[in-house]
């Protein structure tokens, strides 16, 4: 028999939650180890929030109270913000003004990238941050990159005509590219199994791609080339950068999450609670914490710099095929694959919301609006639907503790709109900087 959603708050509580797990010392309740779930200061998504919000955080109290929740700058050794990426997010804040609020009255404008042709078949997609650049892995072990719009892609000169550049004065950035040799789009080779997922670095100047073939390959998309290997025992599920660069995170089939400096070809923390394949990972906007789920139904915040498990959320009653991180940092949403939408939050460590939905085997992917109050999700069946987080505050009217009750089951307002595609499974959702949606999805695939 299929197992039915709990429609009482008891079967809930007893069969959700939070479970106790390692933490500092070894001995320690996780529960009792503090997750800093705070975004950094100079992060562009600690700006991105609503003029509610920013007005309490003038208040001293408030403000203290968002520093006892933010981790130290050098807590982890983050790589320096480059030119580039100062930039980049000075243009973000200013685009941000003008954002549209996605509300119950104010449906979202979704834009659906499609691939057609896709040789084999699409296996997985990225966009960068600006949604300029879009990457997606093919089964055919190819990684091709395209550009959105007018824009082509750069390619840099040869060693023999940047050695001839004045090296004494300023170099332009520009002057490095051949104006030449520039291409819509073009495609890699280097991986020989399906590539299981694609993510752009923060800069958009590299790309990391993981396949069916047990490695992890970063490839300069200037010289078009792959730069490094590296190498794992198992499928490697999926491979993220973190926010800052740097650093990636990986899902691996061998009951592991691990996370990679890229410049050495060890990983530089394992993370081996899980008892089954760990399916998704997703790095914390803060960059200190590790998310993952797994197939043995559970999701596991892990802290990057003492290694251990810090939070571990059950709940779930088939493997999980989606984690995703709110870019406010308090919020996980989760998917599994008996059809089940979770939202948990790290403040308090409870079950926020849990919906039904179709149930599916495939891969779901999972995005939060900017301003971290709507989450997108992808049907098995092409479409894309849209949930309230702001609906789940008003419920217990802003309350931090969001105390048990039935409006945690498919809550009311929870739920707010669903599109469908005529043959197009989303592969990949992506929020742009004004909050409108671009869905990425092959063709009859």
């Amino acid at each position: 028999m299929a197992e039915q959603v709990p429609t009482s708050s008891i079967v809930v509580e007893g069969g959700v939650g939070e479970l106790i797990s390692q933490g500092p010392g070894g001995d320690k309740p996780a529960k009792k180890h503090k997750v800093l779930y705070g975004t950094l200061k100079e992060d562009i998504s600690s700006s991105f929030v609503s003029e509610k919000k920013r007005q309490k955080l003038k208040d001293g109290k408030e403000s203290k109270k968002k520093d006892a929740i933010t981790p130290a700058l050098d807590r982890i050794p983050l790589p320096a913000l480059t030119e580039q990426m100062k930039t980049d997010r000075r243009i973000a804040a200013k685009e941000y003004s003008k954002r549209v609020r996605i509300s119950k009255d104010s449906p979202p404008s979704v834009c659906m990238y499609t691939f057609v042709n896709g040789r084999k078949g699409i296996c997985s997609v990225d966009i960068t941050e600006d949604t300029q650049i879009v990457a997606a892995g093919l089964f055919d072990s190819s990684v091709y990159i395209t550009s959105i719009g007018d824009n082509h892609l750069k390619q840099l000169k040869s060693i023999n005509d940047l050695e001839d550049l004045d090296q004494e004065n300023d170099i332009n950035e520009d002057a490095l590219y051949d104006e030449k040799h520039t291409a819509r789009s073009f495609s890699m080779y280097g991986h020989s199994g399906p590539v299981y997922s694609v993510s752009f670095s923060p800069d958009k100047r590299s790309l990391l791609s993981s396949s069916q073939d047990s490695t992890i390959r970063l490839w300069n998309l200037g010289v078009r080339k792959n730069l490094v290997v590296y190498h794992t025992t198992t499928p490697v599920y999926q491979a993220q950068y973190c926010q800052r660069g740097g650093y990636f995170g990986t899902a691996n089939a061998g009951n592991a999450a691990m996370v990679w400096s890229t410049d050495r070809l060890q990983p530089v923390r394992v993370f081996s609670e899980p008892l089954s394949d760990v399916t998704c990972i997703d790095y914390h906007p803060n960059c200190n914490y590790l998310v993952g789920g797994s197939d043995d139904k559970h999701v596991r915040v892990w802290d990057i710099l003492t290694g251990f498990c810090v939070r571990t959320f059950s709940g779930h009653k088939g493997g999980v095929t989606g984690v995703k991180c709110s870019p406010d940092g308090r919020y996980i949403a989760s998917a599994s694959s008996d059809g089940c939408l979770m939202v948990w939050d790290l403040a308090t460590s409870k079950l926020v919301a849990q919906q039904k939905i179709e149930p599916s085997k495939t891969m779901a992917t999972i995005a939060f609006s900017r301003d971290s109050e709507v989450v997108a999700l992808n049907n098995p069946y092409h479409g894309i639907s849209f949930y309230s987080i702001e609906s789940l505050r008003h419920a217990t009217n802003g309350s931090a503790d969001l105390n048990l009750s039935d409006h945690r089951i498919n809550p009311k307002n929870f739920h707010m709109y669903s599109f469908a595609t005529k043959n197009t499974p989303l592969l990949g959702i992506h929020f742009n900087r004004r909050n409108c949606v671009v869905g990425l999805g092959a063709f009859n695939q």
